[in-house]
């Protein structure tokens, strides 16, 4: 595989939100939606360990994993930085992704200065587990959290975007 796209839910929510043309929310969203099929696949083959305890997409995350008491072991922390190296990947596929689909003059790069802080984030918190500071319940709790800041961030960026090119053409 040449490249491999750790999608977030994140890209998935706000794929209609991005792009101010159909055929740019159209092709946005077919190109994140094949990516993050692929990421999933990947993940589940290729982390079998982590990927019982932490879903692909922050919003799968099922109770059991929410309540999760265990730290990480070695085998886990190994899949665990394979995750975060493959993140920077997905970090420059994401950023050159969002540039050339979202159409709304700045907010592609809002959008890729707000993964870039996501991404930053969840880095941390991966961290705190490798090192044994939170639990797996814990990472998850934190996860979701981390993701429905940053939506939520990018719907308000989408707004205030939106909001100004309704003024100048007023």
């Amino acid at each position: 595989m040449k490249k491999f796209v750790l999608i977030s839910a994140l890209a998935l929510l706000l794929a209609p939100l991005l792009c101010n043309s159909a055929f740019a929310q159209k092709k946005y969203a077919e190109e994140m939606r094949a990516a993050s099929v692929v990421q999933a696949e990947w993940y589940e083959r290729s982390l079998p360990l982590l990927s019982k305890k932490i879903p692909a997409h922050p919003k799968q995350t099922t109770l059991a994993q929410f309540a999760d008491p265990s730290k990480a072991d070695k085998a886990e922390k190994n899949e665990l930085h394979i995750l975060v190296e493959k993140r920077k990947e997905y970090l420059s596929l994401q950023t050159e992704i969002a540039i050339n689909h979202v159409r709304t003059p700045g907010l592609g790069y809002a959008y890729a200065e707000e993964l870039k802080q996501y991404t930053s984030k969840l880095n941390f918190l991966s961290e705190e587990l490798y090192s044994g500071k939170i639990t797996f319940g814990e990472y998850n709790k934190k996860r979701i959290e981390l993701a429905n800041e940053s939506s939520a961030k990018m719907t308000e960026a989408f707004r205030i975007y939106h909001a100004q090119a309704h003024n100048l053409k007023s």
